[in-house]
């Protein structure tokens, strides 16, 4: 609790900021109103808008193609997701996208758009220079509206670094008249192991000028740096710092707390250096989030609210659909073992073809290591993730003892004769919890699991054999154990350490 009034305190110190003048009057930078496809900067989703935009280093769900596209590699499930921007003036903005992994990392397609009603009064303006009646009479009612085809791409080059690139296709229109033109973002994304702390870039709107009627115009180029920490599964926070070509700097701050583990709150604070344009609190936003566990996926229904000053209020509703994610992975362990025995048994497919032999650190174990006892894993559920020779499966396996109460991860042309494989364990001495090894006939990638430390131990942390520390976080505790999301993208040994 205490870190979340830290949190929210920051936020507000942004916003009130402005109110003390810290950067004098208001200022108009010389560019604005000189870039074409100003949709563009109205971001997607309402859970990025209302954590202020700060979401280049969070990027984790399907809107990350806009955000910052690196953060795709991210998402291990396919993923939907539908938005509708409600806004002053009758404007309204949607966006939809797509993304699932497959070739290798994960891609993404998103169509999004803003347009407004034909009740847009059409003048000639022949009547300008008339002294009595200078107003010229109504010719008829047109509309406006802009539109972009976004594809993206993503994948992890190292362990921590993921990198990706979007191109996308805009077409803008008012009344008779229309222009077009392509784009594109680049991005990277950087996870520590030694700490709960992710940063990351991206360059948007990258592309040539768009030329209407007569005359060309810049596209809104932005450049955007951001840090995310996460203090615990409950509370992230990020920070973003925005570039872009027609206005000055803008600093982003937003948090997000999930109250339970159903409902989420969200906030935050976009300020403008030089003043904001209309007014303090146009720069605040705040939300919720709601997730929805079914059978076989996630049901996430996110809500923003943003000031827009003097124009009015908008309103963000999204609504996301995460397959192959349930609720199984987060039940206790007691309730999870009835589960096993519901074994989805593989429907029949083509014979695959031969996969990429692992590395050798990651080659299964030829015989059982001295010391370990080992366990199986029962397969669950497996929900495919591409089509095609080289569909990608979503597999979740259940312990039938351990620590190791589940994994996830990924394999390629799923094959009937890989029910699972075991793991070993052992219990370590001093700083030492326990160390654990895999056996498995097949490479799986994208791999993580769900670990169990004693409290008596103390919470731990994940190492790997040479004591590099390992991505995970404590997602639950209960009165004897704490319980880690520990993250190895392929099944390698590790250990849990103080």
């Amino acid at each position: 609790m205490n870190r979340l009034i830290y949190a929210i305190a920051f936020v507000f110190f942004l916003a009130t900021s402005s109110r003390l003048q810290l950067f004098a009057a208001v200022a108009i930078h010389p560019n604005a109103g000189t870039t074409a496809a100003s949709f563009l900067k109205l971001g997607a989703g309402s859970r990025a808008v209302s954590m202020g935009n700060s979401f280049a280093a969070v990027a984790d769900d399907a809107t990350a193609l806009y955000w910052n596209p690196a953060g795709l590699a991210q998402l291990k499930y396919r993923e939907v997701t539908i938005s509708h921007n409600e806004s002053f003036e009758n404007i309204r903005h949607d966006f939809a996208a797509y993304a699932a992994p497959m070739f290798g990392g994960t891609a993404g397609v998103a169509l999004y758009g803003l347009y407004t009603p034909k009740d847009i009064e059409r003048r000639t303006g022949l009547n300008e220079s008339d002294p009595y009646e200078p107003i010229s009479p109504v010719e008829g009612l047109f509309q406006a509206y802009d539109m972009a085809l976004h594809v993206s791409y993503a994948r992890w080059v190292k362990r921590n670094l993921s990198l990706g690139a979007s191109l996308k296709f805009i077409q803008q229109s008012i009344d008779t008249y229309s222009a077009g033109g392509a784009a594109a973002d680049l991005g990277a994304l950087y996870i520590f192991d030694s700490m709960p702390l992710s940063l990351g870039f991206a360059a948007q709107h990258i592309g040539t000028p768009v030329k209407f009627i007569e005359k060309e115009y810049q596209l809104p180029l932005n450049f955007k740096l951001g840090a995310a920490y996460k203090f615990n599964s409950k509370l992230t926070a990020a920070l973003d710092l925005n570039q872009p070509n027609d206005n000055f700097l803008f600093v982003s701050a937003g948090g997000e707390y999930r109250i339970i583990k159903l409902l989420a709150f969200r906030m935050g604070y976009k300020y403008r250096v030089n003043g904001q344009e209309l007014g303090d609190l146009s720069g605040m936003s705040a939300g919720l989030g709601f997730n929805m566990p079914l059978y076989n996926f996630l049901l996430k229904l996110d809500y923003a609210f943003l000031p827009f000053g003097v124009l009015g209020d908008s309103h963000r509703i999204t609504l996301g659909i995460l397959f192959g994610q349930s609720e199984a992975s987060d039940k206790p362990v007691r309730k999870i073992e009835k589960q096993a025995k519901k074994q989805i048994e593989p429907e029949k497919t083509e014979p695959a073809p031969a996969l990429p032999q692992q590395p050798a650190e990651f080659l299964p174990l030829k015989t059982p290591q001295a010391g370990y006892v080992y366990y199986d894993f029962k397969i669950t559920s497996r929900i495919k993730a591409a089509s095609g020779k080289g569909a990608v499966y979503t597999l979740r396996g259940i312990s039938s003892g351990g620590d190791i109460m589940y994994f996830d991860g990924l394999i390629q042309n799923y094959s009937p004769s890989f029910s699972g494989f075991e793991f070993g364990e052992k219990p370590g001495e001093a700083e030492v919890y326990k160390s654990f090894v895999f056996k498995t006939k097949l490479p799986v990638r994208g791999f993580s699991c769900k670990v169990r430390v004693d409290k008596s131990f103390g919470a731990g942390r994940a190492v790997d054999k040479t004591g590099n520390q390992i991505r995970s976080e404590i997602i639950a505790e209960d009165a004897k154990f704490t319980y880690h999301r520990v993250y190895l993208d392929t099944p390698i040994p590790f250990s849990i350490v103080k």
